[in-house]
């Protein structure tokens, strides 16, 4: 018997015969079967073929609401976002406004992946003078101005 072509957006009998089988695996695992059991039972080589089984069924298990949760929270912060800009042109660009205006954009543009990569920077603030922490304030409420113009 011909092995089956694997071609990329298709369903093939193999890749349906290895989502069940990694399907089984998952069952017998929450039914308290040892990857060794699972392995003996399905035919897979060794227990970590049988763990990898599992938590490949698992990842597709949790993959779709991962999603759905996903498309909500960006749906979410685009309404919020809208209301925040909205709001900062109705006061004339309170600071409060801009503010939230600022943080609804943030949370949009990492939900969607925009943004630069965070990096961390120790500052211990007991050391931090009030003018400079009044200053660094003010330098952000700038950045978000900008940002909503």
């Amino acid at each position: 018997m011909a092995k089956p072509v694997l071609r990329t957006g298709h369903t093939t009998d193999l890749a349906i015969e290895s989502a069940e089988r990694q399907r089984k695996a998952l069952i017998m695992r929450r039914d308290g079967k040892t990857f060794d059991q699972i392995a003996r039972a399905l035919g897979y080589s060794d227990r970590g073929s049988a763990r990898n089984a599992c938590m490949a069924a698992l990842a597709e298990i949790t993959k779709e609401p991962a999603e759905e949760v996903k498309k909500v929270a960006l749906e979410r912060a685009t309404w919020l976002w809208s209301k925040a800009r909205r709001a900062v042109i109705t006061t004339g660009g309170e600071p409060a406004a801009i503010s939230a205006a600022a943080k609804a954009l943030e949370r949009l543009s990492k939900l969607e992946g925009t943004d630069a990569p965070t990096q961390h920077q120790e500052v211990a603030p007991a050391l931090m003078p009030d003018a400079a922490l009044i200053a660094e304030y003010e330098a952000e409420l700038e950045r978000a101005k900008a940002r909503v113009n």
